[in-house]
């Protein structure tokens, strides 16, 4: 059975460091072929990866925290508050490459918690998207047979006592829930942190 986030969960993830953006297509039908590789899971490596976090264990709720590689404060938080694994839910963290950070700290501290999952895409607000597919694949791959994955910020406060309750009574298939956005436009101000080109 697969965890029912975003239905069936084998996603795509996209864009290594230095490849080119994708173009935008009006019409419908397949991507060109180098489209498709820049989102194929197959373009990129696991520099970090837990494969075996649930073979053991099948946590009823994994929460996929996206972070930059240089927010080692973030996830200590995480991890000493809302997002301590226990018997139902398992907390792990997803990111990119960056020229920020030190690299040999996030080894010890991936030694240490054996938490972070990363591969080998430029790590950037830009690439967003492909970080949360990385983290749908991975989910799908590697943990499919737990309940739910929940994508969560590092900068928010999840009450995970409540959330597990509410999920209990929640349906286990094709299940989506979240905030709506009903004015969901693209930025267009180039200062915004969230601006959009025409282009784009």
């Amino acid at each position: 059975m697969e965890a029912p986030l975003l239905g069936h969960l084998h996603s795509r993830v996209a864009s290594s460091v230095g490849s080119p953006p994708l173009k935008c297509h009006s019409q419908t039908g397949p991507l060109p072929a180098e489209d498709q590789r820049i989102l194929s899971p197959k373009t990129y490596r696991y520099i970090f990866n837990q494969p075996a976090v649930c073979k053991n264990q099948t946590p009823f709720l994994v929460l996929l925290v996206p972070v930059a590689p240089a927010e080692e404060e973030a996830r200590e938080v995480v991890r000493r508050t809302w997002g301590a694994s226990g018997e139902d839910c398992l907390t792990l963290f997803f990111i990119g490459v960056s020229n920020r950070g030190h690299p040999q700290r996030l080894l010890e501290e991936n030694r240490a918690h054996a938490d972070i999952i990363q591969m080998d895409f430029q790590d950037s607000y830009q690439n967003l998207t492909i970080k949360t597919m990385m983290m749908m694949n991975w989910l799908s791959v590697y943990c499919s047979h737990a309940s739910y994955g929940m994508k969560v910020d590092a900068d928010i406060f999840v009450n995970v006592f409540r959330l597990v309750k509410h999920l209990r009574s929640s349906p286990r298939h094709s299940f989506i829930t979240g905030s709506i956005i009903s004015d969901g436009v693209p930025r267009r101000d180039s200062s915004s942190k969230w601006y959009l080109s025409k282009q784009q």
